[in-house]
This record gives structure tokens, C-alpha cells and sequence, in this order.
């Protein structure tokens, strides 16, 4: 929720305050968490490894950091598709890879816990995991547009958003590479 809220923001710097702004960063999210979804279930059955969750859930983090460093996108959309097109295009490049990574976190937790701690509960841990995901983005989405926005901004908040993703994935890899 925070990249969808920085990424709306990020566009209204190129493209101006708008209902198209919300529309395009409304879909290209939820058509990223669709595929992300998706594709996030498939590996957690071929590829059950938590290293590899961890390691998805970084080149996430990298790619988001970078999303306010890249905003001769947001030129060369405006500039080549107009306002509708250019916001369509433009968010659909900058953010439909590291939105679909994320979205393919919840899916691949699912499947691993499913597999390692909770045979016979997928229902319950499926839940589970959504419902703190839920949490997490209601905390995301208040922490970003009533703090992060107005105190540090939006270049800053997505550094901030991509470090707190970082060192949650590299957290993840310390301890599984450790065992501890």
C-alpha cells in the first residue's frame, strides 16, 4: 500500500492531480498482486524455499528504492502517450514488477508454512496470512499518507518503504542462512 501511495504521488508530480492518476495506480496494482498471486502460488509448489521468498522480497525492495530515480519515465509517457495513456504506461513500468513481486510474497508464505508447520491447515494459515497482511496495509497506508508523505516526502518515503522491505527480506536470509 505505501508503493501504491508514493507511486499515485510520483505521478502527480508528472501528470498533475487527477482521477486517471488513481484509476491507472488503482489497476496496475491490483493487475500486479493478480500475476503476482498467481505466479507467487506456482513457485511456492515447484520452489518451496525460503531463501527464495527472501530473495524475491529484496529485488522488490531494490526495485521500489528506485522508483523515484526514474522519472524521465514519467517524461517520456506524458510526452508520448498524453494524459491517460501516459499515466497508464507510466505506472505500469515503473511499478508492476516490484508490485508483483510483493504479490507474490503472500502466496509463496502460504505454501511454505502449509508444507513445514501446519500440514492439514491450509484454510487457517491462508487467513492468517491475509489478515496480517490486511493489518500490514492498513498500517502501511496510515503511516504513509499521514506521516511519511507529509514529513519526509516522496522520494524519501519510498527509500524509507524499499529499506523497511530490505532488511525484512535480508533479516529472513540472516536467519535461514544461520538457522537460527
Amino acid at each position: 500500500m505505501a508503493v501504491e501511495l508514493l507511486g499515485a504521488r510520483m505521478l502527480n508530480v508528472g501528470f498533475g492531480e487527477s482521477l486517471t492518476i488513481w484509476a491507472a495506480m488503482i489497476s496496475v496494482t491490483l493487475l500486479s498482486l493478480t500475476v503476482g498471486y498467481f505466479v507467487g502460488g506456482a513457485m511456492a509448489d515447484r520452489l518451496p524455499k525460503p531463501g527464495l521468498l527472501y530473495s524475491l522480497a529484496l529485488v522488490a525492495a531494490v526495485l521500489a528504492g528506485l522508483c523515484p530515480h526514474e522519472r524521465f519515465i514519467l517524461d517520456a509517457c506524458g510526452t508520448k502517450f498524453g494524459l491517460q495513456g501516459g499515466v497508464l504506461t507510466a505506472s505500469a513500468l515503473l511499478f508492476f514488477l516490484p508490485l508483483g513481486l510483493m504479490g507474490m510474497t503472500g502466496p509463496f508464505v502460504i505454501g511454505l508454512l502449509s508444507r513445514s508447520r501446519l500440514p492439514g491447515h491450509v484454510g487457517s494459515t491462508a487467513g492468517t496470512v491475509y489478515a496480517l497482511s490486511t493489518l500490514g496495509s492498513v498500517a502501511g497506508t496510515l503511516l504513509t499518507g499521514l506521516w511519511l508523505v507529509p514529513h519526509v516526502g516522496t522520494a524519501a518515503g519510498f527509500r524509507i518503504a524499499a529499506a523497511a522491505l530490505a532488511a525484512t527480506a535480508a533479516l529472513g536470509l540472516l536467519l535461514r542462512t544461520f538457522r537460527w
